[in-house]
């Protein structure tokens, strides 16, 4: 019996469906290279921090680590904006990772996140954010920078580097602060 019904409503839809549409112009190619590499790497450190810094823009116990959080997901924002438009711009498709240690130590982060609160969420926050800060920025020199091809791709990146190592620097200063 619903097998009728749905035949009905099938056949009463397709008289009211309208012409055909025309194909829609095909997408240029995407390219996969080195630099969808550095900018699927600086995508994925994005949305990683975003996730965690949205957390603790809500839960943090002080201002001044939801400050941090608010700094960090103003400034990670903006990245994957622009490592977006990037790749949009140049047609490339953003890779992830090949090795999966990042993405499973995000997943350990946040679920340690979600479980603290307090003065031990805020410590744990920051903690986490200079480590992850600490890694890319070793990553950025060691492999990206020399990775990326396109002149505004290694702008990009190069440019990142102070913003992070600021980043760094206050994170480091806070836990100093807040043995």
């Amino acid at each position: 019996m619903l097998v009728g019904i749905f035949a009905a409503i099938m056949v009463m839809q397709a008289g009211t469906a309208g012409p055909p549409l025309s194909p829609a112009p095909h997408d240029p190619v995407v390219q996969r290279t080195d630099d969808g590499m550095v900018l699927g790497t600086i995508g994925a450190v994005d949305a990683n921090e975003l996730e965690e810094a949205k957390l603790a823009a809500t839960k943090a116990s002080t201002s001044e680590v939801r400050n941090l959080a608010t700094a960090l997901v103003k400034d990670h924002g903006r990245s994957l904006q622009t490592g977006a438009r990037l790749a949009k711009q140049f047609h490339i498709a953003r890779l992830l990772p090949a090795d999966s240690a990042m993405a499973r130590a995000h997943v350990v982060e946040m679920v340690q996140l979600n479980t603290l609160t307090g003065a031990a969420f805020d410590k744990a926050f920051v903690e986490y954010t200079l480590a992850d800060h600490t890694a890319v920025i070793v990553k950025i020199k060691a492999t990206l920078l020399a990775a990326a091809k396109r002149p505004q791709v290694k702008a990009f990146v190069r440019a990142l580097l102070p913003e992070l190592a600021a980043h760094q620097q206050s994170e480091a200063k806070w836990l100093a602060a807040h043995p």
